[in-house]
């Protein structure tokens, strides 16, 4: 999986719920960011191994996924504390 597959998904407004990107190595900020941004319904984000995204990815998933109820994240070298106290 890459980021246009998932720019893709957000672009169609599915109504997307959960996401599990765990060891999609080539997935990057942008991708994720596109998809939280335009699914507002996502309950449920995995991403576990996926060694290009940041804070940056998870506070947009953060800010705008308002039903989100579980985040299952780990192994990602640029993630930090200051992302997972949001």
């Amino acid at each position: 999986v890459k980021d246009d597959l998932l720019v893709k998904i957000a672009s169609r407004r599915q109504n997307v719920t959960e996401i599990n990107i765990s060891d999609c190595r080539n997935v990057q900020d942008h991708g994720v960011c596109s998809l939280a941004s335009n699914c507002p319904g996502l309950i449920k984000y995995t991403a576990y191994r996926c060694k290009q995204l940041s804070d940056v990815s998870l506070c947009t998933v953060a800010v705008h996924c308002p039903l989100l109820q579980k985040v299952h994240v780990g192994n990602q070298d640029k993630l930090t504390d200051h992302a997972l106290k949001l």
